[in-house]
């Protein structure tokens, strides 16, 4: 790496972000190894519901190009489309519990 590499990859800030959809934007198209200098070591809490064993299976019917749509989504985030399925029910069911409270 050329010493002007090395500068410009130490001289950028991580920008802020207003929505998770703006953060997932930009990790997709950046390496956190440009952003070096602005992490720091943390600790990583793993939900509850991501760890507890899968046992209830629910089957969920779409027209083509919905499951066109949703299949490569999935593909674009490294993830199986029921994957991506029970990541948005769970995100709804906590929004759904956090409007009740």
């Amino acid at each position: 790496m050329s010493e002007r590499d090395e500068t410009t990859r130490t001289s950028r800030h991580l920008p802020d972000f207003r929505s998770r959809e703006d953060l997932a934007e930009f990790w997709d198209t950046h390496s956190f190894t440009d952003y070096l200098s602005d992490l720091e070591p943390g600790t990583a809490h793993i939900a509850e519901d991501v760890t507890a064993p899968l046992s209830e299976i629910t089957q969920v019917r779409f027209d083509k190009a919905a499951d066109r749509q949703l299949a490569a989504y999935a593909r674009q985030r490294g993830i199986r489309k029921s994957t991506l399925l029970r990541m948005i029910a769970l995100e709804w069911l906590r929004n759904q519990e956090r409007q009740a409270s």
